[in-house]
């Protein structure tokens, strides 16, 4: 069963087995690129959210401009995994999957991330 926050994530190994009771997440194929991508969609939800709540609406057409052009690399793929996102309450979405906002598990993810996952690049 999924697991509910408030959780404590001291570890990388504690953020990879949230996200695997979270999300399925095994650590098989691309394992370090589906990290950053899910690091880099919620970042994008998170920004955007910012500059809604700044008014800053440049910041928020730029920040929408970068997710559009990452969602057209892939846009059937990019949906669904907005949509897979969503379910799971990382983020919801508005009228299309690039209306992205953060939400309470999702900021706490891409914290968990930015704090405990190394990327090798």
């Amino acid at each position: 069963m999924p697991q509910k926050l408030p959780i404590k994530v001291d570890t990388c190994d504690e953020l990879l087995a949230f996200l695997t009771s979270e999300l399925g997440y095994c650590g098989c194929g691309y394992y370090e690129e589906a990290i950053r991508t899910l690091r880099d969609v919620l970042q994008f939800a998170s920004d955007r959210q910012s500059a809604s709540a700044l008014r800053d609406s440049e910041r928020f057409s730029a920040v929408t401009r970068e997710v559009e052009s990452r969602s057209l690399v892939s846009p059937g793929l990019s949906t669904w995994f907005v949509w897979l996102l969503d379910k799971h309450d990382f983020i919801w979405h508005g009228f299309n999957a690039d209306d992205i906002w953060t939400t309470e598990k999702g900021a706490f993810v891409l914290a968990a991330i930015k704090e405990h996952y190394e990327f090798h690049d």
